[in-house]
């Protein structure tokens, strides 16, 4: 439904407006740069991790669609790095 419609319908019922942010909360997030993507696939390649696995993962914490590491939001980046470094201590780890 159009901007105008929405407020027209709502104006001619008599309903209050909630809260309307026009549609930003639609608007893909910001992405990772090309740097931090590079970052990310040398982590990846160095921990041996499992790059569906990784992105089904980052997908779940960011509750968005995620097809491809250049699309994980830029927010997310921090906790993408947190993830793999917390990997790479647990392999550095000695075995019981």
């Amino acid at each position: 439904m159009t901007y105008l419609s929405r407020y027209t319908l709502k104006a001619a019922l008599g309903l209050a407006a909630s809260a309307d942010d026009d549609a930003k909360s639609a608007e893909p997030a910001d992405t990772i740069t090309q740097d931090q993507v590079a970052d990310l696939q040398t982590r990846i390649v160095a921990t041996g991790t499992d790059i569906p696995g990784f992105l089904k993962y980052m997908a779940k914490a960011c509750k968005c669609e995620i097809g491809a590491i250049e699309d994980i939001p830029a927010a997310s980046y921090d906790k993408a790095v947190a993830a793999l470094k917390a990997k790479a201590a647990r392999a550095a780890e000695p075995s019981a």
